[in-house]
């Protein structure tokens, strides 16, 4: 994955609060839960663990269904910072009976639910963030996906708009052990040992946070440091490296000109969607939409999926041999993760032949 820095920016006021309450302030954070649903939400990958509204059904309201904020496996948004001071605006509303503002006094049960009594017509004050307001963090994401990534995303009790702006790829000076970082985190996605914690929902993120492990960049010529998110996949090392020596078989039987093109075709399409699915599963993706999805973005992967078919196509040697350097940098890639084993501290083995890998 690669790291870039992005910019939230608000379109719409911005208001959320752990409490809830009559005079609650939104707190100078974006939680990377937030972020990183409303990024899924605005590529169309709608998750069925997490509603966008979020609603009673499923374990309770506002009650996330996933077990941290690397919700996506192709992407992660660390939790952002806003960018300067904190500067609020006051909003007067009518919070009866919406479960975001419940001000009440007393004791009684609605629907099953202690939430106090409400006054009607009763206003009450809450703390939000203005337009033009910024947010600052980093993010993890393959090259192939970056480009598909939404301009606009929602955020916050009431959904306003947000405008997400992805800087320049960020060059990596390598990684380093036991580190303050430039960013508030996530503690169950980077291994955190000290830090500020930051009340916030659903649960406490982390800043001036000192980290485990962390990429070294370059901010205007200063040295910073960015958290490496952690996504374990086991594996059995021996029967992956055994599949990728098949598949470089497999490519030499491919160069060979003497068999018939459509035969040659089949061998590298069913060799590409091979490398391209061990490649999405040591990420973490499982299934069949989305090794389509990575097929689509190839060039010129369906002219070869219908000569295999034997459909009278254009398709030249050079084709042929641009999709085999594609095959064969895809199994680098792969066997470069799998055989790193402990020396680098994204990965990590668990025994001889089955390893676990951390993405």
């Amino acid at each position: 994955m690669e790291i870039y820095p992005y910019t939230i920016k608000l379109i719409d006021p911005l208001f959320y609060s752990h409490e809830a309450l009559s005079g609650a302030f939104t707190p100078p954070y974006l939680h990377a839960t937030a972020i990183n649903l409303a990024v899924a939400w605005g590529i169309g990958r709608i998750r069925k663990d997490q509603s966008y509204i979020i609603s009673d059904a499923g374990g309770g309201r506002n009650i996330p269904r996933y077990e941290h904020s690397w919700i996506e496996p192709d992407f992660y948004f660390t939790p952002a910072a806003i960018d300067g001071n904190a500067d609020y605006i006051v909003e007067t509303v009518k919070g009866d009976m919406d479960y975001f503002i419940q001000p009440g006094f007393g004791q009684a049960k609605i629907l099953g639910i202690n939430i106090g009594r409400n006054e009607v017509l009763k206003a009450y004050r809450i703390f939000l963030f203005p337009p033009e307001t910024q947010f600052k963090g980093y993010l993890h994401v393959e090259p192939d996906t970056v480009r598909r990534l939404p301009d606009y995303i929602r955020l916050g009790s009431f959904r306003g708009k947000a405008k997400l702006e992805i800087g320049k790829v960020e060059k990596v000076f390598g990684t380093t052990s036991d580190q303050y970082v430039n960013h508030p985190i996530d503690p169950l996605v980077s291994k955190v040992t000290r830090g500020i914690m930051i009340g916030m929902f659903p649960y406490p993120i982390v800043d001036s946070a000192f980290v485990e492990n962390a990429y070294e960049i370059r901010n205007k010529g200063r040295r910073e440091f960015v958290a490496i998110p952690s996504r374990k996949v086991s594996f059995n090392k021996d029967e992956f490296l055994t599949r990728f020596q098949e598949l470089k078989l497999g490519l030499v039987k491919a160069k060979d000109i003497s068999l018939p093109l459509r035969d040659r075709a089949y061998i590298i399409l069913h060799m590409l969607r091979t490398a391209l699915s061990v490649k999405l599963f040591l990420m973490g993706i499982l299934g069949e939409e989305r090794l389509d999805d990575a097929l689509k973005n190839i060039e010129g992967v369906e002219n070869i999926r219908l000569v295999s078919k034997g459909a009278d196509t254009q398709l030249s040697q050079s084709d042929l041999l641009g999709f085999m350097e594609i095959i064969e940098g895809l199994i680098n890639d792969c066997e470069k993760k799998i055989k790193g084993g402990s020396k680098s501290p994204e990965t990590e083995s668990t025994g001889k032949s089955s390893s676990s890998i951390i993405l």
